[in-house]
């Protein structure tokens, strides 16, 4: 908590990354009014949780809650070579939380998956149930009442 020219507003970090600045519902268009103005003079712009988003997941950072259940109790039962890794899609169509196929066989699961303006494709967090495959993966994904499938390859990440 502090002062802020005679406001009290709050600035705290936000754990899936970034800052968040909170005040009284009565001072929040004078504190947005105030931080347009004068941020323009330090390259703040206006960027939306999406914007936010589509970065960490370009970073390849996954969310907890999102991108994985943390576990209930301590030591929960979990495969030591679970690893988030890349997957670029082979479309600008997303697919979230959708199996990973080689061939015919699913090797994996896909978290979140964005548009990522950079790359100008599809992207997704991924985890295998094995070492990642090599070869040739594709991506099914049900949604808007079809399923479909994208062809998909492996990154490093971060992905930019």
């Amino acid at each position: 908590q502090m002062k802020w020219r005679g406001l009290q507003v709050r600035l705290y970090r936000k754990t899936s990354g970034g800052y968040a600045l909170s005040c009284a519902n009565a001072d929040a268009s004078t504190v947005f009014d105030r931080l347009t103005a004068r941020g323009t003079l330090f390259g703040l712009r206006l960027a939306g949780e999406k914007a936010l988003d589509t970065l960490l997941l370009e970073k390849g950072v996954a969310i907890p809650g999102i991108d994985w259940t943390p576990a209930r109790k301590p030591f929960a039962d979990k495969p030591e070579s679970l690893a988030f890794h890349g997957l670029v899609l082979d479309s600008n169509e997303t697919a979230p939380f959708s199996p990973v196929f080689m061939e015919r066989q699913q090797v994996g699961m896909t978290a979140r998956s964005l548009y990522s303006p950079a790359l100008r494709r599809a992207i997704a967090l991924a985890t295998f149930s094995a070492t990642p495959p090599e070869g040739a993966l594709s991506v099914r994904y049900a949604g808007k009442g079809e399923t479909r499938e994208i062809a998909a390859h492996l990154v490093p990440l971060p992905f930019l």
